[in-house]
Order: C-alpha cells, then sequence, then structure tokens
C-alpha cells in the first residue's frame, strides 16, 4: 500500500517538462498613459508635467531588468514578418526579462527560469512601421 503513490509521482515528474515545453504568450502594454507618470520637482520654480502618452516603441529580452536588450540570436523574415528569437544559454543569475521600450522609458517583467528560447513576431502595419505582432516563450 505505501507505493500507491509512487507511479503517480512517478508520471507527473516524467511529464513536467512537457508543461513547460509549451509556447506562452506574454505582452507589452501598448502605450503608457502620461497620467500614469510624474515629472519630479527640480527646484520650487520648475514646474513639470508629460503632454502626452508614451506608445510602445520595441521590445527584447535581457539578463536583468535594467540591463539593455541583448542582441537576438537569430533573426528571419517570413512572409512578410520579422521574428527576433533569443536563445537563452548558460547562467542568469538575475533572471531572464522581458524589456518593453517606450521612447526613453523601459518597463522591465521578468519571464520564468524555465524558458529556453523567446520571440518576437513584428508585422508591417498600414503606415509601413513595424509593430509588435506577438511575444512569445518556450
Amino acid at each position: 500500500m505505501k507505493y500507491t503513490f509512487a507511479p503517480l509521482a512517478f508520471s507527473l515528474f516524467m511529464f513536467a517538462p512537457l508543461a513547460h515545453a509549451q509556447e506562452t504568450s506574454m505582452r507589452c502594454p501598448s502605450e503608457i498613459s502620461n497620467k500614469l507618470l510624474q515629472v519630479q520637482k527640480l527646484s520650487p520654480e520648475w514646474q513639470g508635467y508629460i503632454k502626452t502618452r508614451l506608445p510602445l516603441t520595441t521590445a527584447g529580452f535581457s539578463k536583468g531588468f535594467a540591463e539593455g536588450h541583448r542582441s537576438p540570436t537569430l533573426i528571419n523574415e517570413i512572409r512578410g514578418k520579422l521574428i527576433h528569437t533569443w536563445k537563452f544559454v548558460g547562467p542568469y543569475p538575475h533572471g531572464k526579462w522581458l524589456i518593453c521600450d517606450y521612447g526613453p522609458l523601459s518597463l522591465s517583467k521578468r519571464v520564468d527560469d524555465f524558458f529556453s528560447e523567446c520571440s518576437i513576431i513584428f508585422k508591417m502595419d498600414k503606415k509601413r512601421h513595424w509593430v509588435i505582432e506577438r511575444v512569445s516563450c518556450k
């Protein structure tokens, strides 16, 4: 009777990597509202404000939340779309991070350590600008 759970535990252990092998989609916020941002006072006579929203300009992956983008490992163009792929090899002591850029402002979000590869697919919009269609990791 004490071995009843052993096959179940073994089965779950064996299939755990398959659950992580599935592709996971994520998104950068499409913009940051100017109402969410504030400018700190430089001195009593200066007041600051942000006039407009900040749209998403690009994204990438890094080894730390403020490390800046690493260059993609692979860049492909398929059917009019650009696919930037990052393959994670070696240690990542500060984690793997998705970096979303809004002009001079960046937002960072840590992604799960078990991901070995992440991609960003860019498509051309009606104004002939590259925009992010999808971010995914597996």
